[in-house]
């Protein structure tokens, strides 16, 4: 995935997911980089707090925080699908 791609990706997922702080701060923390700092949200700046501790973020982050998502969600999935295997079991 190339830098503008990258890119592209984070903003749309700053449109569908609100920039809230709680949110990001277990991915940085997962991830080993430090969030934060200013950022452009809405046409204005805001300083956003640091979140996590490590490195600062770098373009090439992006597609570890994506595998990271898939990874929860395969591993919740998966034990949804355990409890409804399992529930038809005991029924």
């Amino acid at each position: 995935m190339d830098a503008d791609t990258r890119r592209m990706v984070a903003d749309l997922l700053d449109l569908v997911i609100p920039p809230s702080p709680d949110g990001r701060r277990p991915g940085a923390g997962a991830l080993g980089i430090t969030l934060g700092g200013p950022a452009f949200y809405h046409g204005h700046y805001k300083q956003r707090p640091a979140l996590g501790e490590g490195r600062p973020a770098s373009g090439g982050d992006i597609e570890r925080a994506v595998r990271l998502v898939q990874h929860g969600v395969l591993l919740w999935l998966a034990v949804g699908l355990l409890l409804v295997l399992g529930g038809e079991t005991l029924a």
